[in-house]
């Protein structure tokens, strides 16, 4: 892994970022999204007050290789995931 990054769907703005994740859960894909600590630089420091309505999530492997995925915020708000798993869009 090497940067994960946040952006508002609709003003193609990016609300967060994360570089060079620091946990070995990070390394293999763990990613926990506005904690800062877990990566080597982020920015900004923390989780916007307010999350747009839907964000794109976008993973870089390496400079050739990357994943994006758009959510829904109130969909995933109302999504119930058992502890140990995650929810699959």
């Amino acid at each position: 892994m090497r940067r994960v990054e946040v952006w508002d769907s609709d003003t193609e703005q990016r609300v967060w970022r994360g570089d060079d994740p620091l946990t070995e859960e990070g390394r293999r894909g763990l990613l926990p999204l506005w904690e800062g600590k877990a990566y080597r630089a982020s920015s900004p420091a923390g989780q916007p007050s307010e999350l747009p309505a839907t964000l794109d999530v976008t993973v870089d492997h390496d400079p050739a290789y990357g994943v994006s995925e758009v959510f829904d915020i109130a969909e995933v708000r109302r999504a119930v995931v058992p502890p140990g798993s995650y929810l699959d869009p």
